[in-house]
């Protein structure tokens, strides 16, 4: 035992305590359950207080109703509580690719990459997006994404201002299926996926990413070797592969 515990500062307060009132422990306590609390605010000495004491049993099953109480009414909430109709479904909803809202896993759509200025090497890091539109404003807790290659990527609400706000983020993924449960309620009039990275990405990027020997022909008609360099001919990344993206709210929610 520590030294900060022999006696100088009654730091642990336990058996002796009761003692020195002429109440031994065992006996005043007989029945009870003991019960340890640590405090968090520090001593002097660099140690955190312990109490120990006890608690009656009955004292144990008020604590164990309670909490059994709550755990069930937050079950009961959770049990009662119905989704939606997909709102990708809905007449008037649109999408950058008819595939996403088809209802059919077995089509397939791909997102679509933002317009960059056309130079491969300057839009390297131009993410693609796969966007649908709802024919009116929907309130959003669930978003379910089928995708064979997505990974990494990002979900975006569109809002009043006409802009896109960022409201989920995921940096990686192994599931065919994503069931996304926001940490709120979004209400909004459309949902953008934009892709960060696929599982394809890497094949995509042997393909167009080549490192050449730059050789020069000299005027007696030999190759003088010259240095190497890097070619990008095309993207990096590639596309999402998507069947389908469906929106979820409450079935009791309002617009």
């Amino acid at each position: 035992m520590s030294s900060h515990l022999k006696g100088r500062n009654p730091l642990i307060r336990g058996a002796g305590d009761f003692k020195r009132r002429g109440m031994p422990y065992g006996e005043a306590h007989k029945g009870f359950i003991p019960l340890i609390r640590i405090h968090t605010q520090g001593s002097p000495y660099g140690l955190h207080t312990v109490d120990f004491d006890c608690v009656s049993p009955k004292g144990i099953r008020v604590y164990t109703y309670v909490l059994l109480g709550l755990i069930c009414f937050w079950a009961g909430c959770s049990l009662g509580q119905e989704w939606s109709e997909n709102y990708a479904l809905l007449p008037g909803a649109t999408a950058s690719d008819p595939a996403f809202i088809d209802d059919n896993p077995e089509t397939i759509g791909q997102s679509q990459r933002k317009k960059g200025s056309g130079s491969p090497g300057t839009d390297l890091d131009i993410p693609s997006e796969a966007i649908i539109y709802l024919p009116e404003k929907k309130s959003i807790y669930r978003i379910v994404i089928h995708s064979k290659n997505l990974e990494e990527f990002e979900v975006h609400a569109f809002n009043s201002r006409g802009e896109w706000n960022k409201i989920y983020d995921q940096r990686s993924n192994k599931d065919r299926i994503i069931d996304i449960r926001l940490n709120k309620v979004v209400t909004t009039s459309g949902v953008k996926v934009v892709v960060r990275r696929t599982t394809d990405d890497a094949a995509r990027k042997r393909e167009n990413v080549q490192i050449r020997r730059e050789n020069m022909q000299t005027p007696d008609g030999g190759i003088r070797r010259g240095r190497y360099r890097i070619f990008v001919t095309g993207p990096t990344t590639a596309l999402a592969d998507i069947a389908e993206i469906e929106l979820y709210g409450y079935a009791t929610a309002s617009p």
